[in-house]
């Protein structure tokens, strides 16, 4: 599995738009993605996902990954574009909370990430 990180303190430089281009052309060169937005401004998560109901989305997102509430798998949806998608809520602002009482949190997503069944 390849993961590729795009990241930046700086907003409006394309993060998302180059994530889900480079998503798309993976899925249709036949690789399994997963995109997994991790801003809680969640702009990929609206995109790709603006047809599932945004209470699904509430109740399975990538903080409830990070802090155990939920299992990976469970908080994955399917894209109209092919890409699965492990989505991003405003609330994953909320992380800093959670880390502040186990740090242990940060480092946990990429060993969830090689986990999964994804190219």
């Amino acid at each position: 599995m390849k993961i590729v990180t795009l990241a930046s303190l700086k907003g409006g430089v394309g993060k998302t738009t180059l994530a889900i281009h480079l998503a798309v052309l993976a899925a249709r060169s036949g690789k399994r993605v997963l995109l997994c937005d991790a801003d809680a401004n969640n702009n990929a998560t609206d995109f790709l996902l603006d047809d599932v109901a945004g209470e699904a989305i509430d109740a399975a997102n990538l903080l409830h990954v990070l802090i155990n509430r939920r299992a990976p798998a469970d908080c994955i949806f399917r894209s109209r574009f092919r890409i699965d998608v492990l989505p991003a809520t405003v609330e994953l602002s909320e992380l800093s909370v959670h880390t502040n009482a186990n740090p242990v949190l940060l480092f946990s997503l990429r060993a969830t990430l090689l986990a999964t069944d994804y190219d």
